[in-house]
């Protein structure tokens, strides 16, 4: 189990509270099998102005999966933030994910 000090704990809160960028939790337990031979294909959506998952962080995610062997493909959709799927303009997403299912389904 990871322990967290109580001013690690608060230097994050504050970081979070402060919206100027994400703070994702540096002590989580949770990792990802980047190498697992058995994923499918894998689409990875960004918002242009996505604040809450920037291009940065979703980038990065996919340099990190791009390593697997099965395909890994990034998309920006310009114009949006991180509700994609919520916000006028849901089309365009749904059509993007379709057409690489479609693609590589």
């Amino acid at each position: 189990m990871t322990t967290v000090t109580k001013l690690e704990q608060t230097k994050v809160e504050k970081a979070n509270a402060s919206g100027k960028r994400p703070v994702l939790n540096p002590w989580t337990e949770d990792k990802v099998d980047t190498k697992n031979p058995k994923r499918g294909p894998m689409l990875i959506i960004s918002g242009e102005h996505d604040r809450t998952v920037p291009w940065s962080v979703a980038n990065a995610s996919f340099k990190r999966e791009k390593r697997n062997a099965r395909v890994t493909e990034i998309v920006k959709i310009p114009g949006r933030g991180h509700a994609l799927t919520i916000d006028g303009g849901w089309r365009g997403v749904a059509d993007t994910a379709l057409g690489f299912i479609k693609k590589h389904g």
